[in-house]
């Protein structure tokens, strides 16, 4: 329907789809994906202020394929700023001067087959809040409920509760090692 019409799109969904979903209460957070062939800079502050006009909170999925400053989205106070794999390293330093976490999904790029990973330690050490996102869609699932598959990553669930709990770990210590 909007094929090749990306500003009637965003146009309708700051107009009415926000609108009602807020009317409604029929979301907690407003979720966009800013890249190449997803939502533009541009595209994403406007749903983001039509968002925050309405009071829904907002996150972005960005910098997860290319380049682009995630400093004007901050106006914004997302909740999170997800995969940051190509995060300027001056967005970093304003990043961390806020309350926004930097939701980091490097299963994501294990499952893509990409090598570039986003700057955890850069975004630690300026003092971002981070977190560690285990991206559940990629887990696979069949057509419908009763044919649900587990794919992780060559790992068995339990394995990679084992997995995420030393990451955690390893994480936590890194910055509260005078704990140990």
């Amino acid at each position: 329907e909007f094929r090749d019409r990306s500003q009637n799109y965003v146009q309708t969904v700051c107009s009415e789809m926000i609108p009602g979903v807020a009317r409604r209460n029929l979301a907690s957070f407003v979720d966009v994906f800013t890249e190449r062939g997803a939502f533009s800079p541009d595209e994403t502050e406007m749903i983001l202020q039509a968002a925050t006009q309405h009071s829904l909170p907002v996150r972005v999925h960005v910098c997860q394929l290319s380049r682009c400053s995630v400093k004007p989205l901050l106006k914004y106070n997302p909740a999170s700023l997800d995969h940051l794999d190509y995060v300027l390293d001056d967005d970093i330093v304003a990043l961390a001067k806020t309350d926004t976490v930097a939701t980091l999904v490097p299963g994501a790029n294990y499952f893509l087959g990409l090598d570039h990973y986003p700057p955890a330690r850069r975004l630690i050490d300026e003092g971002a809040a981070v977190a560690l996102a285990v991206a559940l869609g990629l887990f696979g699932t069949g057509p419908g409920v009763s044919d649900a598959k587990v794919n992780l990553f060559f790992f068995q669930p339990v394995e990679l509760i084992r997995i995420l709990l030393v990451m955690f770990l390893a994480g936590y210590f890194a910055q509260h090692w005078d704990a140990l």
